[in-house]
Parts: structure tokens; C-alpha cells; sequence
């Protein structure tokens, strides 16, 4: 920790980064989004869901719903519903 109260950066070293991998060293990863309306944070973590489907990995994306939950299905990509 730098001192400062906001700081939250952290470096995963090889034995975190293995702990957050799955059956066959496969990537997950957890994205919590307030919502799936259109605009850039929803394009950006569809993008990154799709590319690690595309590298071997999983992403689940957590939210409150919105207009690209069919789409992400549709890619099968998991959503989970926020209230």
C-alpha cells in the first residue's frame, strides 16, 4: 500500500493468478456492470467476454439487466441478474 486511503492496486504474482483459473488453467472472470444498456462499458465488457471465449477462458457478467442480455446469451456468455 503507497499510504494513500484510496489506493486499492494490487500485482497478482503466478500462484494468485493460477488460484483465479479453472479446470485446465482456463481464465474466469466476474464482471459486475450496473447495466446492459448501449454505450461503452457494456461494448467493452462483451468484448472482453468474447475474447476470452475466443482464448480459451469464461467471463460471467453480473448485473441489473438491460437491453444486451439476449445478446450475451445468445453468445452464451452467463448473466446474472442484479436487483
Amino acid at each position: 500500500m503507497t499510504g494513500a486511503a484510496t489506493d486499492f492496486t494490487t500485482r497478482a504474482g503466478p500462484a494468485e493468478t493460477r488460484s483465479r483459473r479453472g479446470a485446465g488453467g482456463a481464465l474466469r472472470v466476474l464482471q459486475v456492470l450496473p447495466a446492459l444498456e448501449p454505450g461503452g462499458v457494456a461494448r467493452g465488457a462483451i468484448d472482453v467476454a468474447m475474447a476470452l471465449a475466443k482464448a480459451g477462458g469464461a467471463s460471467i457478467i453480473a448485473s441489473a439487466g438491460g437491453a444486451f442480455v439476449h445478446d450475451l446469451e445468445r453468445m452464451g456468455v452467463r448473466h446474472v441478474a442484479l436487483p
